[in-house]
């Protein structure tokens, strides 16, 4: 990772002193135990992840307690975001999008071009999932840097790290972690009825023809099934279909924010579900129809995959890992089925709605297979980058799945050029999916 001075591999802030620090491969992690009370404590882990590239963001793994609900990490991570100048602009059930925008004064404006340096800082933009760790019964927190700079990620990620760790350290949690949290639960279920409410008001809108909005939806679906009703034929015109469709939201949640007046307290709290609900609603009238474009784009790679399965079909786990060349100590050998996690979340991936679950999902089966290694090993081996391509081939060989290979060609369009880390994850499981 660059500094600002243009130097590799300088320390990221988040690292404090007197720490002791483990570094494995592309790790660095933190173990913190905070004693709360005679009778126990309460450890969490913190894993530093270093990008693979120089060009790449920060971002920060933090494993907590079961006993804390998405409702108050939600609220946790809403407040430090603000104190930190980020806006929530998306949310969603288990994803928190933030946006930090710089504020470019006039004078920054000036002495930048006295000086003929960069005019302006671009917006970055974080990432926030809270995912379950069945085996070790914790809750993660990951945190991404998606587009933008170091500096405002940075700080962002060492105020979560530090609010956290404090939180810990306090008699409330004492309280929170020895006690049914009845309050917690009720605003969970506040919370969920809030998000369900909210979708439920997009989706009237969107689908309601009495409104311009809906109206104008109902235009462009129809539209669209038109215009790419030959699929053999549309596969020419690609990426074309789904950066329409990414165009037509964009253009559809501007004009909800423009509607609802973005700003008011009254609509704050229903407006993070705007985007979510827009792209629910329309990719789940034309999903079907993009992927029948992109699997006739992949046919041929899907047959191999097909022919690949059946020659595996008499064969043991074992066997399969040694064909594909995974190294024994990946093979995972303790008599139950490996990966068996990552491979029912592979077979649910064509039932997602959205290219944000799917690539939500992708993400967690990446994160399910070095957990699972780093579990069997018991901290003393991680997956190396390498084999991470011939583990997720065994995934797709072992998957029930069809059209992978196309969904994954889908989604790396729809990512295009943004999100290093999740373009990063698509090229990977389009390589691995390549036989």
């Amino acid at each position: 990772m660059k500094d600002q001075s243009g130097n590799e591999n300088s320390e990221m802030p988040i690292i404090r002193p007197n720490e002791e620090k483990k570094r494995s491969n592309a790790k660095d992690s933190l173990d913190f135990t905070v004693d709360y009370s005679p009778r126990g404590s309460i450890s969490f882990r913190t894993d530093i992840l270093i990008p693979d590239s120089p060009g790449s963001l920060p971002q920060i793994k933090i494993e907590l307690p079961i006993s804390h609900s998405h409702a108050s990490l939600f609220n946790l991570l809403t407040k430090i975001s603000s104190k930190k100048g980020f806006e929530v602009t998306e949310r969603s059930p288990n994803s928190i999008i933030a946006v930090h925008t710089p504020n470019n004064k006039f004078q920054k404006y000036l002495c930048c071009w006295w000086l003929k340096e960069k005019s302006h800082e671009e917006a970055s933009i974080v990432r926030m999932l809270i995912l379950m760790d069945e085996r070790k019964n914790k809750r993660i927190l990951l945190i991404q840097g998606m587009v933008g700079t170091e500096k405002p990620i940075s700080k962002l990620l060492n105020g979560i790290e530090k609010s956290i760790e404090k939180f810990l350290s306090s008699p409330q949690c004492n309280e929170t972690y020895n006690k049914i949290e009845y309050e917690e639960e009720e605003e969970s279920t506040m919370t969920c009825k809030n998000e369900s409410s909210s979708y439920c008001l997009f989706h009237k809108i969107l689908s309601s023809e009495s409104y311009t909005l809906g109206r104008s939806l109902s235009q462009f679906i129809e539209s669209f099934k038109s215009q790419y009703r030959n699929p053999k034929e549309s596969v020419l015109l690609l990426p074309q279909p789904i950066e329409s469709i990414k165009l037509q939201v964009e253009e559809t949640v501007d004009s909800l924010f423009s509607h609802y007046n973005y700003g008011r307290s009254s609509t704050e709290k229903i407006m993070v579900y705007c985007r979510p609900s827009v792209e629910k609603y329309i990719y789940s009238k034309l999903m079907s129809h993009l992927l029948e474009i992109y699997n006739i784009k992949t046919e041929k790679l899907e047959e191999k995959l097909q022919d690949v399965r059946r020659e595996c079909e008499g064969l043991g786990d074992s066997a399969i890992m040694e064909r594909l060349d995974i190294p024994p100590k990946l093979r995972l050998d303790d008599g139950k089925e490996p990966y068996a996690e990552a491979i029912l979340m592979l077979n649910k991936l064509y039932n997602l709605g959205t290219p944000i679950e799917k690539i939500n999902c992708l993400l967690e089966i990446i994160e399910s297979i070095k957990t699972e290694v780093v579990d069997y090993w018991k901290g003393e081996v991680e997956m190396e980058n390498s084999d991470e391509i011939k583990v997720l081939k065994y995934l797709a060989i072992k998957s029930n799945s069809d059209d992978i290979i196309g969904q994954v060609h889908m989604l790396i369009d729809y990512v295009g050029s943004k999100f290093d880390n999740e373009k990063h994850t698509l090229l990977n499981f389009e390589e691995a999916l390549h036989f």
